[in-house]
């Protein structure tokens, strides 16, 4: 089973490490946040972002900025991911400057941003996605059935292609499958006080991540866990989520004004609540983000549509809890996204800000063996078409154009179809830098990762014999 877990790790790790992202405000932002903290000058040891706000600073000028309460300016985000990155770019920082190179140069901060996505992101979805398939295998699935699972988690799901780049959002959705797996362990919650410390990290994060964490919360009552767990729990849980809140007391004047709330003007509207962002709940918002081609999130990873079944089985077999909770958890994100003023995420493809909530829906896969065979069927269909999805995002890149309604089924594919990817010239692959021209750059993807696949599910099926 350590092999199994290990092997996926590595898997996903490298699979989603051979797609690199562009760069927009979003992420610049975050990782402009990382290189002033370590950079010596007037904003060391600080988060502040001016110099990437006034100007065009090193390929990472950025609008998504938040005003402090001592007039500069910093991300308009939660803090935890470039707070996660610090440590990494610290060390790289030490180790480019003892080797002669510059790391503010524009070529070596396109490297560095590169390096630390895989420390802020595919590191913790690759181990995310391993949880996964111990939690299934624990449960009593086979390890066949149990890697397939957490497969179409890794490969079938938006933490792919978001993970090209630092989001932040599959950060926050890994710290949160990591909790949700702890929390809810076959026969009783395992590490309280890591799933609590988990769980906080990931609304360090990304604040939308604090509905989902009442399902890991869940966990604690609906299960009767010890009070000892109960207290380990909440006391780690406490830690990320109190330096939140003196993050926000110490930039923005209050523990409970949120980056978001400070954020650029063009980004808030009159009349709505938390600094102009929340408002009604919009009705065409909620079609839109499940099944509309332009952000559906059943659209773009079908398979999760699959979670309804994994639900009912689990409501039969008595986890009526899990169920509930992660099904009333997915339905508050989805009403607080649609009260969102850009519950749309702008130029991107899919609902981004849903994508903290699959883990939700994953924990939710169904077993396999206990689905009718046409329901096997359709799983596995359903798998497959979103694999590809995912594939042609991660290739083609998920910032599109905002007013192309049809941005995966349409544009994505398109592109992919006439080899014109990537869609923006800093996104690239590990098959373009060893000089392979598409399609060659993705044959290569698919020779390597598939093989690698292969080999974990036969190793697994002949585990299960």
């Amino acid at each position: 089973m350590r092999r199994l877990a290990t092997g996926l790790f590595l898997l996903v790790f490298f699979a989603h490490a051979y797609f690199v992202g562009a760069l927009g405000w979003n992420q610049s932002a975050r990782i402009a946040a990382i290189l002033t903290f370590v950079e010596p000058g007037p904003n060391r040891f600080t988060m502040r972002i001016d110099a990437f706000v006034k100007e065009e600073e090193r390929g990472l000028s950025t609008g998504d900025w938040a005003l402090g309460s001592d007039g500069h300016y910093y991300a308009n985000k939660a803090p935890g991911v470039s707070w996660i990155g610090l440590p990494a770019y610290a060390v790289l920082y030490g180790i480019e400057r003892l080797a002669g190179l510059d790391p503010r140069s524009t070529a070596a901060t396109r490297l560095n941003s590169i390096a630390l996505n895989l420390w802020c992101s595919v590191a913790w979805s690759a181990a995310a996605a391993s949880a996964l398939f111990l939690f299934f295998a624990a449960g009593g699935a086979p390890r066949g059935e149990a890697l397939l699972g957490a497969l179409a988690y890794a490969f079938g799901t938006l933490a792919f292609p978001y993970d090209t780049s630092i989001w932040g959002h599959t950060t926050a959705a890994a710290c949160l499958l990591l909790a949700l797996c702890l929390a809810w362990w076959p026969g009783g919650v395992r590490w309280p006080a890591c799933a609590g410390a988990l769980g906080g990290l990931a609304v360090l994060v990304e604040y939308t991540a604090l509905l989902p964490m009442a399902a890991v919360a869940c966990a604690l009552l609906g299960r009767r866990a010890s009070w000892r767990a109960r207290i380990a729990f909440g006391a780690s849980a406490a830690v990320p989520l109190l330096a939140l809140l003196l993050y926000q007391q110490l930039v923005f004047g209050d523990f409970l004004t949120t980056a978001t709330a400070r954020g650029n003007p063009q980004f808030r509207e009159a009349g709505r609540a938390f600094g102009g962002v929340l408002g009604p709940i919009a009705g065409d918002a909620l079609w839109a983000l499940l099944f509309s081609p332009w952000r559906g999130l059943f659209l773009y990873c079908p398979v999760l549509l699959f979670s309804v079944f994994g639900a009912w089985q689990r409501w039969r077999h008595g986890q009526r809890a899990l169920a509930a909770s992660c099904v009333a958890a997915f339905a508050a994100t989805l009403l607080f996204v649609a009260s969102f003023n850009a519950w749309w995420g702008g130029w991107v493809a899919g609902p981004r800000y849903l994508v903290v909530a699959i883990p939700l829906l994953a924990l939710l896969t169904p077993r396999l063996g206990a689905l009718a065979p046409w329901a096997r069927r359709l799983w596995v269909g359903a798998a497959s078409l979103s694999a590809c999805n995912m594939l042609a995002l991660a290739a083609v890149e998920l910032m599109l154009d905002e007013a192309e309604r049809n941005p995966l089924y349409g544009l994505a594919y398109r592109l992919l179809a006439t080899a014109r990817y990537p869609h923006l010239d800093d996104a690239i692959n590990l098959g373009r830098w060893l000089g392979l021209a598409p399609p060659f750059d993705l044959a290569l993807f698919l020779l390597l990762v598939g093989g690698a696949t292969f080999s974990l599910l036969h190793a697994a099926r002949a585990g299960d014999r």
